[in-house]
């Protein structure tokens, strides 16, 4: 939300596709009518890239014998550090800027660029929630948005600050909310 709220473009471009896609305010809102909107889960990706679930480091290191991820060769005994992965301008173009845009491209970029995107840990060790979390974050968002408008209250600090997670510096986001007419 911290992320939408700054970029408002995104915002609107975002709710518009949940307008189209549900157009009757009081729709109930399922999972298989949201599950394949383009710009929801280009919202969502880009948010995890951002600002991933662990941002520190997975709870694991590279064999002594080392690693290749995305091409790269990883020296044994290292840390992977998710933040320094999702912000590289080897894995993305201009990393550090919120652009839900750059997962709407080409299947073969989307597919190189899911190559580095580890919000939930990658291969034998992939979250066993990752599914589930996807529908929680896909319903919620669409919930949220298509039953209210928001505005941020002012005088916050939401720059993220790198603790064991991302989080605002104030450590909190305050919002508005008002219900959107039927």
């Amino acid at each position: 939300m911290i992320l939408l709220f700054e970029h408002p473009d995104c915002l609107h471009r975002l709710v518009q596709e949940l307008d189209t896609a549900l157009p009757a305010i009081d729709e109930p809102i399922t999972h298989s009518k949201v599950m394949d909107l383009p710009y929801l889960n280009a919202v969502l990706y880009e948010s995890l890239r951002l600002r991933t679930p662990i941002s520190t480091a997975l709870p694991r290191i590279t064999p002594p014998e080392g690693a290749v991820l995305c091409n790269y060769f990883v020296p044994g005994g290292v840390n992977i550090a998710l933040y320094a992965i999702s912000t590289s301008t080897s894995n993305y173009d201009r990393p550090k800027v919120f652009d839900p845009d750059r997962w709407l491209v080409s299947p073969e970029l989307v597919s190189e660029m899911k190559k580095a995107h580890m919000a939930f840990s990658m291969g034998p060790r992939v979250c066993i929630g990752k599914n589930l979390a996807w529908l929680k974050m896909r319903m919620t968002l669409a919930s949220l948005l298509r039953t209210f408008t928001f505005e941020l209250v002012p005088g916050q600090n939401l720059q993220p600050t790198l603790r064991s997670v991302l989080r605002p510096m104030d450590s909190k986001l305050l919002v508005t909310a008002s219900k959107r007419a039927v």
